[in-house]
């Protein structure tokens, strides 16, 4: 496997062939943000930022997140998911690099471990 179809160089290739514009996170080596127009559903037509965290390994090892920005569900620490066991204490500040105006919170949807995207 070459070595630019592993890490997150690998999967900011991926996201590109899928006509995504992925921005790699200042200051991290493993973080990713690119914008994303939902398509079905309830929020279909919400245009929101997907921040995920990438292994050295992927691949083998799939990203970690999904961070969301603007968040889709309200802060509701108890049931479950989709609309519950959402913690805002899970994510920090979420700031999308090279864009105007992208900095917000985004809302870890699943029990990760804090982390500055």
């Amino acid at each position: 496997m070459a070595a630019s179809s592993v890490g997150l160089t690998g999967f900011m290739d991926g996201l590109r062939s899928l006509g995504f514009q992925p921005i790699a996170v200042p200051n991290s080596a493993d973080a990713v943000v690119f914008h994303y127009v939902v398509e079905t559903g309830k929020f279909s037509g919400k245009a929101v930022r997907i921040g995920l965290v990438v292994p050295q390994d992927f691949p083998n090892t799939p990203p970690g997140g999904p961070h969301v920005s603007p968040p889709i569900h309200a802060v509701c620490a108890g049931g479950n998911h989709p609309s519950g066991g959402i913690h805002e204490t899970l994510s920090g500040p979420f700031v999308a690099a090279g864009a105007a105006g992208n900095t917000g919170h985004a809302r870890s949807l699943g029990g990760h471990k804090r982390r500055k995207l």
